[in-house]
Parts: C-alpha cells; structure tokens; sequence
C-alpha cells in the first residue's frame, strides 16, 4: 500500500504567542484542522518556554506527551507528580487537563491526542543506519520526524529526503501497512531528529 511522504519545510511552518512562549506547529489531522477549535485528531508542535515559570494551557480531552530538545525544566503535575526533564529524556505522558507548571527555559517536542487516537515520542539515536516505520500496523498510521540536526539525508522507499534543521517530515499510511525501513545515510555526532508516531485507535 502506498504511503503519503510529506514535507513541511520550516518557513512554510505557524508560529504563534502561548502564555509562556512560542509555538510552532509541525502537523496537525485531520487535513484543515485547526489547534484553536480543538477540532483536531491528534498535533505535533515544537514550542519555546521563555519565563522562568511557566502553566501549560489546560486543555481537557487531550491526552499529551512532551519530550525536550534543548534546555532543563522542572514540570510538576499539581497533585499528582513531578519530573526533571533534560534534552530527549524522559518523555512526559500526561493528561492534558491536569494542572502543569514548569520552572526553567527550554524547547521542547509535543504530542497531543484525542480520543480515536495514540502515539509516542522518541528520537534518532545518532549512530542509527535504519529506522523500523509502522511496524505491521493494522491500523491507519503516521510517522514523524522534526530536524534537529543542521542537514539530514535519508532515503525511504527508493526516494531521496534531504531535511534541513525545522524541517518536518510526515509518513501517512492507511490500514494494514506492513512494517518499513527509513535509511540515515551519513553519521550524526548528536541526535539527528526527534520523532513521533501515531496510530488510529478506531475505524474511520
């Protein structure tokens, strides 16, 4: 089954103001979705946090996972946990309607799904020749990498991907695609890519 393969490069990506920063959105489904309706299945976004302390935008229904890429922060879940967070460990998974609150400045990598949808996120490690994609999902699936590294080549299916840093790459593979390998070609002294993956937890 053909796969979609996507790219949004980082100049055609929306940045906007959030109450402690600014955050950019990578991808977002379905197609015309839009983040201030809450319309959305599910979100990908980069986001800078520029104060010191910061409280996430409550957002109920929505279930998020948060991964860093530059910077250390405290994030306290009111009442329920705390956690120090350093570049790409350990990824948060939490309730997008707890209360949230961070001390210290970063940027970050963030999930968001609602209900009919799951995912994760993780990274490239920096000596990876390969990728496993999909993984014999039977369900409607979507692979994404955000560019950390200044240049990424990568090769998917016979096809030639060049990203540059801010780049966002996205598979898109309906039902029953069975698992596939995205090629790094070349060596990356650091991690070359976050990423995040989601899968449909329902028919459409």
């Amino acid at each position: 089954m053909m796969t979609d393969v996507i790219i949004v490069r980082k100049d055609e990506q929306n940045t906007s103001e959030w109450s402690g920063g600014v955050t950019t959105q990578l991808g977002i489904w379905p197609r015309g979705a839009e983040y201030k309706t809450r319309n959305f299945g599910w979100r990908v976004s980069t986001a800078r946090v520029e104060l010191a302390e910061s409280t996430f935008t409550a957002l109920p229904g929505v279930h998020r996972w948060l991964m860093m890429l530059e910077g250390n922060i405290h994030l306290v879940h009111e009442g329920i946990r705390e956690l120090d967070m350093k570049p790409f460990e350990p990824v948060a998974e939490f309730d997008g309607g707890w209360t949230t609150r961070s001390a210290g400045r970063c940027r970050d990598f963030n999930l968001m799904t609602k209900d009919g949808y799951t995912g994760g996120l993780g990274f490239v490690p920096k000596a990876a020749s390969d990728v496993e994609v999909f993984g014999d999902s039977e369900a409607e699936s979507w692979e994404t990498f955000y560019c950390v590294a200044p240049r990424l080549e990568l090769s998917f299916e016979g096809k030639s991907i060049v990203l540059m840093q801010g780049d966002f790459l996205l598979l898109h593979a309906e039902a029953e695609r069975k698992a596939a390998s995205l090629q790094i070609i070349g060596s990356y002294e650091e991690i070359p890519a976050a990423r995040a993956f989601i899968r449909r937890t329902e028919a459409k």
